[in-house]
């Protein structure tokens, strides 16, 4: 979980959150240990994003079990399809409802949604990817 440079987007992200004292900002995670810690203590994460490559730590926590808040601007609309978790357009107000959904979730979403997770986070499994890019080599050298 690597560092924040929009300063801005976490100040508005922080006011937004502010009377909820179950959201915690927390400074970069490199250790994976602490990560592990913290992915088995908390309920799902949240990454709102501009314009995320990957989001690394989006598949560290759903290979974890934890469901995924992100938006339209991460590449990871599988967490729509395997309902792994949340899937939203990039606003504030979008954000905003989505967290109050959430919050007012029964535990079984949480735990259809936990499960789904890693059924997802499979897919990135190497051995899978190695194979899905020799199949895709097959079939172009067929071509």
């Amino acid at each position: 979980m690597g560092p924040c440079d929009d300063k801005q987007y976490l100040s508005d992200l922080k006011k937004l959150t502010l009377n909820n004292k179950n959201i915690f900002f927390l400074k970069p995670i490199y250790s994976d240990k602490n990560k592990k810690f913290l992915f088995d203590k908390y309920d799902f994460l949240v990454l709102p994003t501009f314009n995320e490559n990957f989001g690394m730590v989006i598949l560290e926590a759903l290979a974890r079990g934890l469901p995924v808040l992100t938006n339209h601007n991460a590449p990871w609309r599988d967490v729509k399809t395997y309902n792994a978790g949340w899937f939203i357009s990039d606003n504030y107000n979008n954000l905003l409802s989505c967290l109050r959904k959430i919050f007012n979730s029964s535990i079984h979403i949480f735990r259809k949604k936990s499960l789904n997770s890693i059924k997802l986070a499979r897919n990135y499994n190497w051995d899978k990817l190695a194979n899905d890019y020799v199949n895709i080599y097959k079939k172009i050298l067929k071509k």
